[in-house]
């Protein structure tokens, strides 16, 4: 089970923009069947091409096999099936509740539900392919949010699950729930996007409107009191690429506004991952008060 601290700052995080979004122009057909990222889908390709080759993958396991796998899911996880929507890699999840009594208070700024800043909210499922904090999210941080390193993940993970169970999809798709039952749903998916006759991707068109990052900003920051900087991404929901229609609601919400929904969209704030003096790595969610309206900085770190 997930554990989430939340404190009130020591230090205030300084950052400054360290780079910027790689622009590629390319037509993009308006009668897509599948719409996915320009930059996110090439990051699929080549996280596939990698974990085809030795020492990962076998020999019924093709680059653009793999990739038709790792693409299928984000559609169900994000668009809500809906393949005409690019998944915008910033995707936020808003459905992890508890079944006793809806919520799970630990994702909450003082456990408090109903709290005036209950908006420095923590996400447990993040990006096109909502990897969780308890689930094939649980090493990583701000990677969630970049398309490089999530696809990375998934596409490992489903060559090892593919080429340990004899090709088996019902074993790849399993950690998706919107899978569906013995991954059906992505199964489905996955027909439609890929031809085994050609051994190629068919019906996936790209969104050059979706970057990597998905709207996100790598940054690099440091604390108020110390010289070292690390890389930590900016999250704001308002400058989010691709579909929001799952996530974003009310959609013209602003980050001071007051959110009443159950599960509430976080307000805009920093990720990174802090190691410790004694070598434990913690995924680090910070709000600064000039983004939030907050009245003051809130951290919060996931163990």
């Amino acid at each position: 089970m997930r554990k989430i601290f939340f404190q009130t700052p020591l230090r205030v995080i300084q950052c400054t923009i360290c780079a910027l979004m790689l622009i590629i122009s390319l037509a993009t057909n308006v009668a897509a069947v599948h719409e996915f990222g320009n930059a996110p889908l090439q990051d699929v390709l080549n996280a596939s091409a990698k974990y085809t080759q030795y020492p990962y993958g076998c020999s019924t396991l093709t680059t653009n096999k793999l990739a038709a796998l790792v693409l299928s899911p984000t559609w169900w996880e994000v668009t809500g099936a809906n393949a005409t929507y690019a998944p915008s890699p910033m995707t936020m999840g808003r459905y992890d509740f508890n079944t006793t009594n809806l919520y799970y208070p630990d994702l909450f700024y003082q456990s408090n539900v109903y709290g005036s800043n209950r908006r420095a909210f923590w996400h447990p499922g993040i990006g096109a392919w909502q990897l969780d904090d308890g689930g094939l999210g649980t090493s990583m941080s701000y990677g969630r949010f970049d398309t490089y390193y999530s696809s990375s993940q998934v596409a490992d993970t489903m060559s090892s699950r593919y080429c340990n169970n004899s090709g088996a999809l019902k074993y790849v798709f399993a950690p998706w729930v919107a899978c569906g039952t013995d991954g059906i749903n992505c199964q489905n998916t996955f027909n439609k996007i890929y031809d085994s006759s050609s051994d190629s991707l068919i019906d996936v068109y790209q969104d050059p409107n979706v970057g990597t990052y998905g709207g996100s900003v790598p940054r690099t920051c440091r604390f108020g009191s110390d010289t070292a900087t690390f890389t930590c991404y900016y999250v704001n929901y308002t400058n989010a690429q691709g579909y929001t229609g799952s996530w974003v609601f009310p959609a013209s919400e602003q980050p001071c506004d007051q959110d009443n929904n159950t599960a509430p969209l976080a307000s805009p704030y920093y990720v990174f991952k802090h190691v410790d003096v004694y070598g434990n790595s913690y995924e680090y969610r910070y709000w600064m008060s000039d983004d939030t309206c907050f009245g003051f900085n809130i951290a919060a770190y996931r163990a």
